[in-house]
C-alpha cells in the first residue's frame, strides 16, 4: 500500500519463511526499504559487515534502508514477521539518525501488533488499523535504536538531501544542488560527500533504484522497459547497468530472487 502521509511513504507487511537453503542473502544487494522483523521461532546468525549478532523466538531485527546482511537460519522454515517501511525524509528519527543493522531484545508485546499488521495489510478496509499497529511498533521500538546523529547533515547540505529524496526523478546537476545550499559548487560537493559518504549523483541515483527495485517487486506486470521509463532513464539498457552496480543482480535476477 502507498501512504501519502508526512511519516510514512511506502508499508508493506507480511510473515515469511526462511529458505530451504537457510540462507537470506542480501549483501550484494541494498535494501530498497527499511525493516522491523519479528522472529516467531528458529535462529539465526546475522551478519552485516564487521557486525554479527545471533536471533531467536522474540527478538526483533531492523535493517535501515540501503542496509546490506546475510540471515544465515538454523533450519528451514523457520517464521518470522516484518513490517517494510519508508518514512518521510524529515520524518523523526530516520530523518535525523543514522542507524545500522541491529538487534533488539524484551519486547515480547510487540508479536501481537506485529500479527495484527500483517492480517490487515491485504485488506484496503483496514487501512487505519493496520496503521495503529504499526505505529504502536514504531513507539516501542525507534527510542531503543541505537544511531548516529546526522546534525551536520541538516545545518550544512540538508536542502539538497531534502530535495534528492523527493525528486529523485527529476533531472538535477551539482551545481543547482549547491546553490539550494547557499555554497559554492567546489565546496558543497565536499561537504555533501563527508556527511552522506556519497557523490550527490551516487546519492541520487541510489535511490532511484531502491524506487526501481520496490517497483520489480511490487508490481510485477510492470515490464523491465516500463520501469526504466517510469523512472526517466535515458535506455532500459542504461536502467540495466545502473542497476547492476548499485544491486549487484540485473533487475530480471533481482525480480526472480528477491520477495517483498
Amino acid at each position: 500500500m502507498n501512504i501519502d502521509t508526512q511519516t510514512i511513504t511506502f508499508l508493506r507487511c507480511a510473515e515469511y519463511h526462511s529458505p530451504p537453503c537457510c540462507l537470506d542473502d542480501h549483501s550484494s544487494s541494498p535494501r530498497p526499504y527499511s525493516s522491523f522483523g519479528f522472529f516467531l521461532d528458529g535462529d539465526a546468525v546475522c551478519t552485516s559487515g564487521d557486525n554479527a549478532f545471533s536471533l531467536s523466538a522474540g527478538d526483533i531485527i531492523f535493517t535501515p534502508i540501503g542496509s546490506t546482511y546475510t540471515l544465515q537460519w538454523e533450519r528451514p522454515e523457520c517464521r518470522y514477521l516484518t513490517i517494510h517501511f519508508i518514512c518521510h525524509p524529515t520524518a523523526e528519527p530516520f530523518g535525523t539518525h543514522t542507524f545500522p543493522v541491529q538487534k533488539l531484545t524484551g519486547l515480547l508485546g510487540m508479536r501481537s501488533h506485529f500479527e495484527a499488521a500483517v492480517v490487515c495489510d491485504n485488506d484496503p478496509h483496514r487501512l487505519y488499523e493496520s496503521l495503529s499497529h504499526v505505529y504502536s511498533v514504531f513507539a516501542a521500538v525507534c527510542p531503543r535504536l541505537a544511531g548516529i546523529s546526522r546534525s551536520d547533515l541538516h545545518s550544512a547540505v540538508y536542502p539538497a538531501v531534502h530535495y534528492l529524496d523527493e525528486h529523485y526523478t527529476e533531472p538535477i546537476t551539482v551545481e543547482s544542488l549547491a546553490q539550494m545550499c547557499s555554497l559554492s559548487t567546489s565546496y558543497f560537493y565536499r561537504c555533501f560527500r563527508s556527511v552522506t559518504g556519497q557523490s550527490p549523483i551516487t546519492y541520487k541515483n541510489n535511490a532511484l533504484i531502491r524506487h526501481a527495485a520496490r517497483l520489480l517487486l511490487d508490481d510485477r506486470s510492470m515490464s523491465i522497459e516500463e520501469i526504466s521509463d517510469t523512472l526517466g532513464f535515458e535506455s532500459s539498457i542504461y536502467f540495466r547497468r545502473v542497476f547492476k552496480a548499485i544491486m549487484g543482480k540485473s533487475p530480471r535476477e533481482y525480480r526472480k530472487t528477491e520477495q517483498l
